[in-house]
């Protein structure tokens, strides 16, 4: 009976081993599903990460074509405004020639 109970005592103990072992593995599970979380979280940052920084650029674009707008419409003034000078200095030259033109004539006719 004691070398049964022995036999039995070394079950016992080898099914503890075997226990501790389940424990173990259901350890190495739990940590192997927490680093899938954490790849998953690292995942779901990068994505985040990535919105972010594609968000950003758009907002980059939008800046950076709001501000060639307005410079080409600054540019479009600007050109109206050489534009309407042009004209003026035309104009006025147009009147000095006339002027001259009038002022010889009617010097002319006095004579």
């Amino acid at each position: 009976d004691l070398v049964q109970n022995k036999v039995q005592d070394k079950d016992l103990v080898q099914n503890k081993v075997q226990d501790k072992d389940l424990v173990q593995n259901k350890v190495k599970d739990k940590e192997i599903v927490q680093n899938k979380v954490q790849n998953k979280k690292i995942v779901q940052n990068k994505v985040v990460a990535k919105n972010i920084s594609s968000d950003i650029d758009k907002a980059i674009v939008k800046e950076i074509d709001k501000a060639i707008d307005i410079e080409i419409v600054q540019n479009i003034d600007l050109v109206k405004a050489i534009d309407k000078d042009i004209n003026k200095n035309i104009i006025n030259m147009w009147l000095k020639v006339f002027d001259n033109f009038w002022d010889k004539l009617v010097s002319v006719s006095y004579d």
